[in-house]
């Protein structure tokens, strides 16, 4: 069954790295009106049977791709610290009030999200995927008698929790190193968090069948992606050393915002959000801004983990993904491509 396939965006092409950002920055609007033009072009039955298409595909995949483990990024804290906010926060923020620092806006989305995920305190917590762990650090301060858990397929990513919590005081937290197919998670959880892992997942089935083996009865499970408001589709896949913007296209697949809704089988959805795409638009300017502010600082960290010969067309890449994560939640007034949240409650 075929699904909606589009051409990259040309200006991920090495080549064009080098034009200046106004330009670079009007040449990604062209080409993601143009793909706009495509999708909208085809009738109402086409551009549904495109999305039924890209569900029954993922029926036939594994949970996740080979070798699609996180361990193939660069996870070197010092890079992230140089990047990111406070909080090291890797996903969208939340820019509630035009005036809020970074820091702030990271945590406007972690209050957003426990909110939603309807956290109290004494629960029981999973976070998957759970990076550098700002968010199961805020639960962990926000809600002391919650007991958290945090799992990501990094080492560097669970010593850093581990570390952090030392640090902070906060016996809480328990960080493990593995990916969400492991049997070192024995516990069942009354909340679960999936904050920028879905999009990563290729049979959303499975990995749902999973998630809903880890909870306990009742219990709730809260998602984040970022998606199209009515299309799935894949890109046309680059040769390897012009694709580098896997964190925004993970296996080059876009997510339409409707299609964790397909997969019910083990969950019932209980409530649905949009966060209008100029935050994650605005997310992605300000970590450029980091980026630039502190490009030779960068640099010499990509040189070690890449070596010399590589480090600039990397870290050109990397810039290059920002700059399209800038212009494509930006477009439109953020209401093409946007993050959603979806609260599930485990079936009974």
């Amino acid at each position: 069954m075929e699904t909606l396939v589009l051409e990259p965006v040309g200006v991920l092409h090495p080549v064009l790295q080098k034009l200046p950002d106004f330009l670079v920055r009007r040449l990604i609007r062209r080409d993601v009106a143009s793909q706009l033009r495509y999708l909208y072009g085809l009738s109402a039955e086409e551009q549904l049977q495109g999305l039924v298409n890209f569900v029954q595909n993922a029926k036939q995949m594994p949970v996740m791709e080979a070798g699609g483990s996180f361990r193939d990024e660069l996870y070197d804290v010092d890079f992230f610290k140089l990047l990111l906010g406070k909080h090291l926060k890797y996903s969208c923020l939340l820019y509630e009030d035009p005036s809020f620092t970074d820091e702030q806006a990271e945590e406007a989305m972690f209050k957003l999200c426990c909110d939603r995920a309807r956290i109290e305190d004494g629960q029981r917590i999973l976070d998957l995927g759970g990076g550098y762990g700002g968010l199961v650090m805020y639960i962990a301060q926000k809600f002391p008698s919650c007991q958290i858990t945090s799992i990501a397929d990094s080492r560097v990513q669970t010593e850093h929790i581990r570390e952090e919590c030392r640090k902070r005081g906060l016996v809480n937290v328990e960080a493990i190193d593995c990916d969400i197919t492991s049997t070192k998670i024995t516990q069942n959880f009354d909340r679960i968090f999936c904050i920028g892992v879905f999009e990563h997942m290729t049979n959303y089935q499975k990995f749902m069948k999973i998630v809903s083996n880890l909870m306990n009865e009742g219990g709730l499970f809260f998602v984040e992606h970022p998606c199209h408001k009515l299309f799935a589709y894949r890109t046309v896949i680059l040769a390897k050393a012009f694709c580098f913007f896997a964190s925004l296209l993970p296996g080059n697949r876009m997510l339409a915002d409707a299609l964790p809704l397909y997969f019910q089988d083990d969950f019932v959805i209980l409530d649905h959000w949009r966060v209008n795409g100029t935050h994650q638009g605005r997310s992605c300017e300000a970590w450029m801004r980091n980026l630039d502010a502190k490009f030779d600082q960068v640099h010499a960290l990509f040189a070690k983990a890449y070596g010399e010969d590589k480090a600039s067309k990397r870290l050109g890449g990397f810039r290059s993904n920002l700059l399209l994560g800038t212009e494509m939640f930006n477009f439109n007034n953020g209401e093409e491509w946007f993050v959603s949240h979806k609260l599930f409650q485990k079936r009974l």
